[in-house]
């Protein structure tokens, strides 16, 4: 029930911007081993990155080179979790972050800028593709309660970056609408993400039960009454305007639905689902 909505109506956002100060927890962090290098198509050597997330810590590297890196998120615990890549302005230290935070969680997302990020069921492991420039990093998981983050740092360097994966599917997100294919492949394959709006947007992902529409989600969120519509595959967290990541997602055959459950600033913050990004599209063998 706790996936369907939070899919549905985007609180991969919500855990970052109305969730009380005092309960969000920092988490320290320690160093992780890269994970075996890979080749670019120039044969270059370059390292791969992992991000381990459990049910009671999070370990990501305390420090990355610039360029467009390969981060693996592992979820090593029981329960899902969410790993969202946000950048502080280069004008604004942590400690205004961290005030600003705890004054108004909402009132912190100008003072970062989202890059996205999968949401990982236990056991699993998504590898993602981002461009890191430097800067501070926070690490945010919010699928746990209380929502809990880290911080690392990303340098200057020389060190040559991965290539951008070839793209089985290209989402586009922008105001009101996903372009992106109807009818996709079944099986593990590259989603290329590009918010070309104004706006903040994501991409959940679900699984719609047979005879199930997106009004009947949406009539379920109202009182919550007998099993939900649907059920949750896939997520990329929330990306400011402009950005583009990758993600490797896993979708097997059958009927979906791609949404956007963010309020809209503009239309008295109702949401991007009810005014239009909730796209069906076909899974095949």
């Amino acid at each position: 029930m706790r996936r369907f909505r939070r899919v549905v109506e985007g609180v991969a956002v919500a855990g970052i911007v109305l969730t009380l100060a005092g309960c969000i927890r920092p988490v320290t962090r320690t160093p992780s081993t890269p994970v075996p290098a890979v080749q670019t198509e120039t044969a270059t050597t370059v390292h791969e990155y992992a991000v381990d997330l459990s049910d009671d810590a999070m370990t990501a590297p305390s420090e990355l080179p610039a360029g467009l890196r390969s981060v693996t998120v592992n979820n090593t615990g029981q329960e899902w979790h969410a790993a969202i890549f946000r950048r502080l302005n280069a004008d604004v230290t942590m400690e205004q972050f961290t005030a600003a935070f705890q004054e108004n969680p909402f009132g912190s997302l100008p003072l970062t800028t989202q890059l996205g990020g999968p949401d990982v069921a236990p056991g699993e492991s998504i590898r993602g593709v981002y461009q890191f420039e430097p800067g501070t990093y926070i690490l945010v998981d919010n699928a746990t309660t209380p929502p809990r983050f880290t911080t690392f740092t990303v340098v200057e360097s020389t060190e040559a970056g991965v290539q951008p994966p070839p793209a089985a599917v290209t989402v586009e997100m922008k105001e009101h609408e996903f372009v992106m294919p109807a009818t996709i492949a079944a099986g593990t394959q590259w989603w290329q993400f590009t918010n070309s709006g104004e706006h903040l947007h994501l991409a959940g992902i679900i699984r719609l039960h047979d005879g199930k529409t997106i009004e009947d989600a949406a009539a379920w969120l109202e009182d919550e009454q007998g099993p939900p519509p649907g059920d949750e595959v896939a997520f990329w967290n929330v990306m400011s305007p402009g950005e583009q990541s990758w993600g490797e997602l896993t979708l097997p055959a059958g009927v979906y639905w791609v949404t956007d459950g963010l309020p809209d600033p503009t239309a008295d913050f109702a949401s991007n689902m009810t005014l239009g990004m909730a796209k069906e599209i076909t899974v095949t063998e």
